[in-house]
């Protein structure tokens, strides 16, 4: 049940999360980037990301659409027969390294599975000695 009487400023400056708006890319990424900032921002709450962390989501949909095209790249060379060694370790190389810095930055801005896995019971303990039979 609401409140009695009219609403007063402050109130009518603060929406309720599910009225909040979820950011837009900035307009500088291109439309690939735009799509993966579209796809992480709809699957979290409209108040997950806040201007501070605008430059890491910005980096992480360059990173992600960077690792789908050296993917993209190492299929092709895949497809096309025996790769040429030193080319084809670069590229993996390359993966690996963008795998690694969108593994950071979800982990920071807690996006990542580890990041938002919530323990409810602790490991069980074994109780008597292994070699005690």
């Amino acid at each position: 049940m609401g409140t009695r009487g009219r609403l007063s400023t402050a109130d009518l400056e603060v929406l309720p999360v599910a009225e909040r708006m979820r950011p837009e890319p900035p307009a500088n990424l291109s439309e690939d980037h735009a799509v993966i900032w579209r796809q992480v921002v709809t699957a979290l709450p409209a108040d997950w990301f806040g201007p501070e962390t605008y430059p890491l989501l910005v980096q992480y949909c360059r990173h992600s659409v960077r690792a789908e095209k050296l993917a993209a790249l190492i299929d092709e060379q895949e497809r096309l027969g025996i790769p040429e060694p030193k080319f084809y370790t670069k590229l993996v190389g390359q993966e690996i390294l963008q795998s690694g810095v969108i593994a950071a930055l979800a982990t920071k801005m807690r996006i990542a599975q580890q990041s938002t896995f919530v323990k409810t019971s602790k490991k069980a303990r074994a109780t008597s000695k292994l070699w005690e039979g």
